[in-house]
């Protein structure tokens, strides 16, 4: 497994943004210092989103190009306070990938984070769940008279992502790991079979009718937002 890390911001695509000069391949982890955008297929073997970084679908393939393949099994977040990082990836098929949640790293002062992630042995197991949802706070409105009554926004539309996260009952230590990422004041990165979301940890509810069986099962809701 090779290194690959970015020197500049700008397009994947771009072998200028890349330290080795050449175009990461699937047999490199990459690191992301800088904001890139992709607007054509791109592989990696992982890809690390460090302080700085960010990952975004380029704005004009939205209107024109066609669908964008990231074969990337292994995506990792920094622990990072005061984080203005971007990931957004939607419209992109995701191959391979290993569902995950968490974020890694130390910062001096404060506790060691961490990441779950599923794995062959099923210790771990996160459901589909789908894409991406949004939601906004609306507020009804009723005018006294013949007004016709209608509804104000009064928040901004908010991301979110709630998967169902099977932890086998004899390996609490899992447990231990989400719930320190769900105190944590860092954002985490949510990994799922078609989606990728970053935010903190919104919500996590113990399914009750999971008690006694193989798996401890919680329902895990990421909202996205600084």
């Amino acid at each position: 497994m090779s290194r690959v890390e970015t020197v500049a911001a700008g397009d994947w695509n771009d072998t200028a943004i890349w330290d080795t000069g050449v175009l990461p391949t699937n047999a490199d982890l990459v690191i992301l210092n800088h904001p890139v955008t992709v607007k054509h297929d791109f592989t990696a073997l992982g890809i690390r989103i460090a302080e700085g970084g960010s990952i975004t679908v380029d704005p004009e393939n939205y209107a024109y190009a066609s669908q964008i393949t990231a074969h990337v099994p292994e995506w990792s977040l920094d622990c990072v306070l005061d984080d203005d990082r971007t990931v957004r990836l939607d419209g992109v098929l995701f191959e391979g990938v290993h569902p995950s949640i968490g974020c890694t790293g130390h910062i001096a002062g404060l506790p060691y984070m961490g990441k779950i992630q599923q794995n062959t042995a099923r210790d771990i197991i996160i459901a589909d769940p789908g894409y991406i949802g949004t939601s906004a706070k609306l507020q009804d409105i009723n005018p006294e008279g013949s007004g016709r009554a209608y509804a104000r926004k009064v928040s901004n539309s908010v991301r979110y992502l709630t998967v169902t996260v099977r932890i086998r009952a004899s390996m609490p230590r899992y447990l231990g790991i989400l719930y320190r990422l769900a105190e944590g004041p860092f954002q985490v990165l949510l990994v799922t079979d078609r989606a990728i979301i970053k935010g903190h940890i919104e919500t996590v509810a113990p399914d009750q009718g999971a008690v006694g069986t193989e798996y401890i099962s919680v329902r895990v809701t990421v909202a996205e937002g600084l």
